[in-house]
């Protein structure tokens, strides 16, 4: 995305562009009992604390669209859900619900190395300092993050990643994503219902039959909060 002024100012050059199929977004290590990242309480004040139309203006130069589900509404079986706005105050409530009215904690966030990466969690840094919540930031190698995920438990809160929905079709994705038994569910998201809803969806062929399970998915999501999205692509091509 740095690079559009540039195309964008040569008279010889024109910029292409169309909507991506990835999915941005921040895995929350569900499974981590007794700390604040693992209360859904903690998780939707951190979604308030992130101002994603800033982000995508700011760290995307306006190349893509603040994501609230991780599949866009051009995927199969998607459903609206509710959007989560910045909101602070909001986000100062739901912590004091958790039991931390002040923050007063500290979170590990980890992601590859990769510049846009780093500047929104850097954004996220600040913005979560102003509710009393502190965040470490920490890059390293995919493979290693990959390691990590699985092996340091102890020590996982957050993971920068994104979802690819090649199929378009977000019964896949959803499930690739979120299914408990998924390789690729790196919040270890475990929810009963939520699994029942993804097989029983893949197994009906007309999409306007499952609409209401799908709705029903989607809100289970937007309240358990495995993973935070963040943002959509867009694709770019300078000709």
């Amino acid at each position: 995305p740095n690079d559009v002024a540039r195309v964008e100012g040569e008279s010889n050059l024109r910029m292409a562009v169309t909507t991506g199929s990835k999915c941005y977004l921040v895995n929350y290590n569900t499974q981590a009992e007794g700390r604040p990242i693992g209360n859904k309480l903690v998780r939707q004040a951190i979604e308030c604390c992130v101002d994603k139309k800033l982000l995508v203006d700011t760290v995307l130069y306006g190349k893509g669209s603040p994501a609230y589900s991780v599949v866009s509404e051009n995927n199969v079986a998607y459903q609206p859900v509710e959007e989560r706005p910045y909101d602070l105050e909001r986000a100062k409530e739901l912590l004091a619900e958790a039991g931390y009215p002040d923050g007063g904690f500290s979170l590990n966030i980890w992601l590859d190395t990769n510049d846009v990466w780093l500047q929104y969690a850097q954004i996220m840094q600040a913005e979560l300092a102003k509710v009393g919540i502190t965040l470490n930031i920490e890059t390293m190698e995919s493979s290693a993050l990959t390691s990590r995920e699985k092996s340091d438990m102890d020590h996982y809160d957050m993971s920068v990643r994104f979802i690819n929905s090649l199929t378009g079709d977000s019964r896949f994705t959803v499930y690739n994503l979120l299914h408990s038994e998924s390789a690729s569910n790196k919040s270890y998201w475990k929810n009963a219902r939520a699994d029942q809803l993804m097989m029983e969806g893949r197994a009906i062929l007309d999409v306007e039959e499952s609409k209401d399970l799908y709705a029903e998915l989607y809100g289970l999501i937007r309240e358990e909060m495995p993973c935070l999205p963040m943002w959509f692509d867009e694709i770019l091509v300078g000709t």
